[in-house]
C-alpha cells in the first residue's frame, strides 16, 4: 500500500510541477510545445513505474487481501471441489456418449483432474476399462482430440 501512495504523491507532485511550467511558460507558438512536453512528462511519470515492474507485485497483493476478505480458504476449497466434479461428470459424459455412438455400452470411465498450484486445471489421467470388444483405436483418438490425453485403456472380459 505504501508503494502505491508514495507513486499518487510523486505523480501528483509531476502534475504540480507541469501546471506551474504551463502557466509560467509564454503564450503563442511556445505554448504549444511545452504543452507537448509537459503530457508526455507527464505520462512518463505515470507509466516508468508500471513498465518496471513495480505494480505488479503490489497489485497482485492487494488483490489477494480482498479476495481473502471476500472469501476464506474453505469456500474456495469447496468452490474448487465443484469445479473439479462438474469437469469430471462432464468429460465422462462426453466419453460415454462418445462409447454409445459407436456401439460400446458396457465400460468404465475414471478421470483424475488437479487444479495445480498455479490455479491451472489440468487432466492428469483418464481410464476406460471396457467390457467388451470395441475399437479401442478409435477411443484413444476421440480422447486425445477431445482432451488432449492418451487414455489407458484396458479391455476385460465380463465375469
Amino acid at each position: 500500500m505504501e508503494i502505491i501512495k508514495s507513486w499518487a504523491l510523486s505523480f501528483s507532485a509531476a502534475a504540480v510541477i507541469t501546471a506551474v511550467i504551463s502557466f509560467l511558460s509564454p503564450s503563442g507558438a511556445f505554448d504549444k510545445s511545452v504543452k507537448i512536453i509537459s503530457a508526455l512528462f507527464m505520462l512518463v511519470c505515470f507509466i516508468v513505474p508500471i513498465t518496471k515492474g513495480g505494480f505488479t507485485g503490489v497489485v497482485k497483493d492487494e488483490v489477494e487481501d480482498i479476495s481473502e476478505w471476500l472469501v476464506d480458504s474453505k469456500q474456495i476449497k469447496n468452490v474448487e471441489k465443484e469445479v473439479l466434479s462438474v469437469l469430471e461428470s462432464s468429460a465422462k459424459s462426453r466419453i460415454s456418449s462418445y462409447l454409445k455412438n459407436i456401439g460400446t455400452d458396457k465400460s468404465e470411465i475414471e478421470i483424475e483432474i488437479k487444479i495445480d498450484e498455479t490455479k491451472n486445471i489440468k487432466i492428469k489421467k483418464i481410464s476406460i476399462t471396457l467390457f467388451e470388444k470395441s475399437d479401442y483405436k478409435s477411443i484413444e483418438e476421440f480422447v486425445i482430440s477431445e482432451f488432449g490425453i492418451s487414455p489407458e485403456i484396458t479391455v476385460c472380459s465380463e465375469g
